[in-house]
């Protein structure tokens, strides 16, 4: 998959959020977005992908061994709920 359609792909999920939601994510339809990140992480051989009760996707990524100034193990994690 080309950049170009991995970015098509993601925009077509709809993450409207709902401003008179009181939960979080704020729609169900928001974590659709997360799953699918997940999935893809999992293809990539991101063993621990996973995404919590919020929505937030998480995943790590072993440093390069014996680099200098890296450290061991690098993290991220990423709001599927983007506001309008």
């Amino acid at each position: 998959m080309t950049v170009t359609e991995r970015l098509l792909h993601y925009v077509s999920f709809d993450t409207q959020s709902d401003e008179s939601s009181e939960t979080c994510p704020s729609t169900a339809k928001q974590k659709l977005l997360g799953e699918a990140l997940v999935e893809e992480m999992r293809a990539l051989g991101i063993a621990d992908a996973r995404i919590d009760a919020d929505g937030y996707v998480y995943g790590s990524v072993p440093g390069t061994p014996g680099a200098a100034g890296t450290s061991s193990r690098a993290s991220w994690n990423t709001p599927a709920a983007i506001s309008p």
